[in-house]
């Protein structure tokens, strides 16, 4: 809850905006179901935190993860459902 205070505060108009979250395949993380939709514990735990905060969200899928790492340095992407270095 302090966590989505806290996000709210430093991002005022994010519920204005659809922000990129990159995701990667990384079982039991981040994989596709049988129709296609990204599931796995940290896909459920983001959904959880975009509800909470009232984000919207697209997901932006990566192959590779060192490129996903290197769009969210750059900007390109908002958040990622991996784990970074």
């Amino acid at each position: 809850m302090v966590l989505a205070m806290a996000v709210s505060l430093a991002y005022p108009a994010v519920s204005e905006q659809t922000f990129k979250v990159g995701v990667a395949t990384a079982a039991p993380y981040a994989m596709k179901n049988s129709d296609g939709q990204w599931e796995g514990i940290s896909v459920e735990l983001w959904q959880a935190v975009a509800a909470m905060l009232g984000v919207k969200y697209e997901y932006q899928a990566y192959d590779d993860h060192a490129q996903l790492v290197k769009d969210m340095a750059a900007g390109r992407i908002w958040r990622s459902t991996i784990r970074l270095p």
